[in-house]
């Protein structure tokens, strides 16, 4: 018969981390009865549990992955096509299910994703120099471009820090844009430290680093963006690495040649899989993000795959296994164990101790420019600007609504908080 291995309810003290020591005096204690059953469609009858310390109840769909889902649907099939350019839809249309459905399963299996890589790395100590750099796309729209800023060893490609920024159009436009992007940026306009302030979580996630690392010097290298000097020079917690020679920032010139000798190198193929891999990410077509919280939980499910299963080289043996996590000394036996237990069982916020970046992803907490917008709102903005100033006024009147846009938070579902 199951046995419940915590109860699933923040606040109880039966509420403990089945991964932890302290997990062990559970298996001791009566903490909690059997209650019944309930019949289901998909999976037959789920046994019922009852907590006797907190008092509430739960069953055996509390633990899993797919916790109050109506139908089955193989979360590796999910990984696979996503992780081979295939769009939401033609995921759906392959499963026969709907396009909902799947990005309800691929949420899931970030969530899991997230966790397991970050307890994979956890207390791993760097046995390489660390290549940062900025990965660019867009969402929503070409006015609302992105940055993705990585971390990757420059040995192994293994990454270790992502995260989503979105930055102000700039470059070469016609007055018809300048003047659509203007109107667009009376609606959202994203900060302008936005950059500085992305790479300065990166910089303290090297922090974290270099703190468990055994190295007596580890080199960060960078393109020359003056974002990245900025971040530097303001990080206090590595202005004594800096000044002791324990961490050296190198640049390299982005035109370099983009080749195996360019330090970047490690950056750059992980910008050219995501181009290849990534359906949302490959260049003039019209596959791209519409929602920045579920472009991040794609690019995380990419990212957990690329370290733990993708081979370190294409025209490595199939045999030989060798993974980026495993060249960058991760033992074989973490990386079974992590990849095993994805869809054993769902994984509880309350148990994790995630960096801002992760858990902003977890959380759904990124805002995707132009959420909420009226339907209609972005052709007559882009019909006025065809014709000269576009006045907000006159296309919210003409529209007949009070706003132009609500500005609403992600939908999370109150089991991604358990």
């Amino acid at each position: 018969m199951h046995r419940p291995p915590f109860c699933p309810h923040e606040g109880c003290p039966c509420h403990i981390d089945p991964d932890s020591p302290e997990s062990r005096v559970l298996a001791d204690l009566d903490w909690f009865k059997r209650n019944g059953s309930y019949p289901t469609k998909v999976r037959g009858p789920i046994e019922r549990f009852k907590c006797l310390v907190c008092g509430r109840g739960f069953s055996t769909q509390t633990f899993s992955l797919d916790y109050y889902t109506k139908r089955i649907i193989d979360y590796e099939s999910v990984c696979r096509e996503l992780c081979s350019s295939s769009s939401v839809r033609c995921i759906s249309r392959s499963l026969g299910c709907s396009c909902d459905s799947v990005t309800n399963r691929i949420s899931r299996y970030a969530r899991q994703c997230i966790s397991a890589g970050s307890r994979l790395l956890a207390d791993f100590d760097v046995k390489e120099d660390l290549a940062a750099d900025g990965f660019e796309s867009f969402a929503v729209s070409q006015y609302f471009p992105n940055n993705i800023h990585i971390l990757a060893g420059t040995d192994s490609q293994l990454v270790y820090f992502c995260d989503y920024v979105t930055l102000r159009r700039s470059g070469r436009m016609t007055p018809v844009q300048k003047r659509i992007r203007a109107a667009l940026e009376e609606l959202y306009r994203p900060s302008p430290e936005a950059l500085t302030e992305s790479f300065s979580e990166l910089l303290d996630h090297v922090h974290a680093r270099l703190e468990r690392c055994e190295r007596d010097r580890l080199t960060l290298n960078t393109d020359g963006k003056l974002e990245y000097c900025r971040a530097l020079s303001q990080c206090k917690a590595l202005a004594g690495p800096i000044a002791e020679k324990r961490l050296v920032h190198e640049r390299t010139d982005s035109r370099a040649i983009r080749d195996a000798r360019n330090p970047l190198f490690s950056v750059n193929y992980i910008d050219r899989e995501l181009r290849k891999d990534l359906a949302e990410h490959v260049r003039e077509t019209v596959r791209f993000a519409r929602n920045v919280n579920h472009c991040m939980e794609r690019l995380w499910i990419y990212l957990f795959d690329h370290n733990t299963r993708k081979r370190y080289r294409i025209n490595d043996p199939v045999a030989s296994h060798r993974t980026h996590a495993l060249v960058a000394g991760v033992e074989p036996t973490v990386i079974a164990r992590a990849r095993a237990r994805l869809t054993t069982g769902r994984r509880f916020l309350s148990f994790e101790n995630l960096e801002p970046a992760a858990l902003r992803v977890w959380r759904r907490e990124h805002h995707t420019p132009l959420k909420g917008i009226v339907r209609g709102a972005l052709r007559e903005i882009k019909r006025q600007a065809g014709r000269g100033v576009v006045h907000l006024e006159a296309v919210r009147e003409k529209l007949g609504v009070d706003q132009l846009i609500a500005d609403t938070t992600q939908y999370l579902p109150r089991y991604a908080l358990a």
